[in-house]
């Protein structure tokens, strides 16, 4: 029953693609259209950056581990390192996840071609590379990445990240960019007056 409701929605939000701008039209003050109307455009545009960088992150981790493993001399470096940048992208989790099935595949692979073969040496050369990796993501990649995303400062990003990581778990950590964004959108069209939030959306057209 869920996936038919999702079908039939997504079905008339994509035959209508004006449906949800004449809804937030109908429902906005006439005083408001134009900071409304700005306001979506924007969040367009920054989520849309924010996605770009996401998949920059992926494939700049992806890279990174790929060079690791082969200097290692890991069979399949990029298959493994591949599945390991995918997953790393969601917070925790993604570590183990990404963490377990890339070491799964290299002992498999990496056993069947020596039995006898020194297992806890891989085993550690592959925390090794995977744990360096993901040190350069959490305090390299993600804030620089995601601060030119969303025109934000790197160490603004970083807290962000934290704080909804605090109060929201893993799905805090993963909305957080989004919604503080979004947020920072609305701040500049209704409270643009303020210093504090003309410091914080600066970058913003």
């Amino acid at each position: 029953m869920g996936f038919l409701i999702v079908l039939f929605t997504t079905f008339f939000f994509l035959k209508d693609t004006h449906m949800v701008m004449r809804f937030i039209d109908n429902i906005t003050p006439d005083k408001y259209l134009n900071e409304i109307h700005h306001i979506i455009t924007n969040s367009r545009k920054l989520i849309s950056r924010y996605f770009v960088g996401v998949f920059c992150e992926i494939i700049c981790l992806t890279l990174l581990l790929t060079i690791g493993f082969y200097i290692c001399g890991f069979n399949n470096a990029l298959l493994i390192a591949s599945i390991c940048g995918v997953m790393v992208i969601l917070p925790y989790i993604g570590v183990v996840i990404g963490g377990g099935v890339g070491l799964m595949i290299l002992l498999t692979d990496y056993l069947a071609y020596n039995p006898s073969g020194d297992v806890l040496s891989i085993v550690l050369q592959f925390v090794l590379v995977f744990s360096i990796v993901k040190l350069m993501d959490d305090f390299l990649l993600q804030p620089i990445i995601y601060s030119k995303s969303v025109k934000a400062h790197p160490l603004e990003v970083f807290l962000v990240i934290l704080m909804a990581g605090k109060v929201g778990g893993i799905l805090g950590m993963i909305l957080a960019i989004p919604v503080y964004t979004f947020i920072r959108i609305i701040a500049k069209e209704f409270f643009s007056k303020w210093k504090f939030i003309k410091a914080l959306t600066k970058e913003i057209d």
